[in-house]
């Protein structure tokens, strides 16, 4: 946390169970999470959490949505004071459109597992959340190439670029926020 920014790193695995309900946080971070937006000054805010809140492959729930509702749920009131949440869990490069009050939610989670190129789906499961169509990490022979992301602060201001990991990094995608 400086003047400008301030990082915020959630906890979503600690309620993560495998075949399990979607994840949620803990009552006490989302207290703690609001007290820090709604307290955060001039502060601009970024999340950076394991778990997505929504996905264009992921359903959850028994209703096999297209979010998690357990999070959303918690998050909902918060989501417009949020400048990006970065989160992983897909071990892809995603950029979404605004949805769901969230004006950017970036899956940069394809850094270290393999993913074989064909394990991805060619048509998203879930066609209602919006993302960016150009932005696709290239399959390599056999596994999709890895990704990642540099954010540059400059006082208020703030540059992401979002790079595939082949020809010593090639960037995909460039925001300014």
């Amino acid at each position: 946390r400086n003047a400008d920014w301030q990082l915020i790193g959630l906890d979503t695995a600690l309620h993560d169970q495998l075949g399990g309900p979607p994840t949620t946080l803990e009552p006490s971070e989302v207290a703690w999470l609001r007290d820090k937006i709604e307290n955060s000054g001039n502060r601009r805010t970024v999340l950076m959490s394991h778990h997505q809140l929504f996905s264009t492959n992921e359903q959850f729930g028994d209703q096999k949505k297209g979010y998690n509702p357990l999070l959303h749920a918690q998050l909902a009131e918060l989501l417009s004071l949020v400048d990006l949440w970065l989160w992983g869990h897909e071990h892809d490069l995603v950029i979404f459109g605004e949805y769901m009050g969230l004006k950017r939610g970036r899956c940069i989670g394809g850094s270290a597992f393999p993913v074989g190129k064909y394990e991805m789906p060619q048509t998203p499961k879930n066609p209602d959340v919006p993302y960016n169509k150009q932005v696709v990490l290239n399959k390599g022979s056999a596994f999709y190439q890895h990704c990642y992301a540099i954010m540059k602060l400059n006082g208020r201001g703030a540059t992401v670029d979002y790079y595939e990991d082949s020809d010593g990094g090639r960037r995909l995608f460039s925001e300014v926020i």
